[in-house]
């Protein structure tokens, strides 16, 4: 009976880290969504403006 204690007690443990530190995960989603935003916006205009300088 001791292991499934374990993994209980390693599952309760690992809700409170992401429940302790929701935030800055929050942060770095908002970031990462940003800057894939980013990034794809400025492909797009460079693909843009290499399709207009070819004609």
């Amino acid at each position: 009976m001791q292991p499934n204690n374990d993994i209980y007690a390693s599952a309760l443990l690992a809700l409170l880290l992401i429940a302790t530190n929701l935030k800055p995960i929050l942060m770095f989603h908002e970031w990462l969504n940003f800057k894939i935003g980013t990034t794809y916006k400025q492909y797009r205009n460079e693909l843009k403006n290499k399709i207009k300088n070819k004609t």
